[in-house]
């Protein structure tokens, strides 16, 4: 358990940008590193705006049903129409995302899921990779500390549902080896996790 809290500690001090402990006012989130694309972080408190119930206290398992029952998990290029590049750089605020029928696939919901549960647990989004039998590729997820265990929380990509809920991907990390998450053969449904020690091609946004 203290290995695996000491490597995103220590990550984050190193590459913040790809284990971004704590969003803040104006940070930039790149989107697309290829064409210099950003969100930036207008408004902490964003994740508000789809709370059920703004005066509710919410586990962060019920964060990730609500994120992704409010979410459509779509492409989210239409944010940028009308946006200009300034200092060579395309920078849209984030708030665009919420106030705006939600849509956004990993990304989005990994960066309202970090504003929801960065003040009330350590929690990380990380910047990696992916794969299970339908896709490979790059991803953003989350690594949330809470009561002596550390879990990785793929909100975009839940288990699936029973009675019309959706069943989270929440899952205890066991350890980190090499870059490769670890969580108990039970656990993994047929996924690999990487975070960025081990991939070395920058990720885009992903699913």
């Amino acid at each position: 358990m203290a290995d695996v809290i000491s490597h995103f500690r220590t990550q984050s001090k190193k590459n913040g940008e790809d284990f971004q402990r704590m969003l803040k006012l104006n940070d930039l989130i790149n989107i697309w590193f290829m064409t210099r694309t950003y969100y930036k972080i207008d408004d902490l408190s964003i994740y508000q705006m789809i709370m059920e119930d703004p005066g509710k206290s919410y586990s962060f398992e019920e964060a990730c049903i609500r994120i992704r029952s409010v979410f459509r998990n779509e492409d989210s290029s239409h944010y940028f129409d009308g946006v200009e590049y300034v200092n060579d750089k395309k920078v849209v605020p984030f708030s665009r995302v919420i106030n705006n029928e939600p849509r956004g696939k990993c990304l989005e919901q990994a960066i309202t899921f970090q504003l929801w549960q960065q003040t009330q647990q350590e929690t990380y989004m990380v910047h990696g990779w992916m794969s299970d039998k339908n896709r490979s590729g790059p991803h953003r997820f989350n690594v949330v500390f809470r009561d002596d265990t550390v879990y990785l929380t793929d909100v975009v990509n839940p288990l699936g549902s029973s009675g019309g809920t959706i069943i989270p991907f929440i899952v205890p990390i066991l350890g980190v080896k090499n870059g490769k998450i670890i969580v108990a053969e039970d656990n993994q449904f047929g996924r690999e996790y990487l975070d960025s020690s081990r991939c070395k091609s920058k990720p885009y946004s992903g699913n």
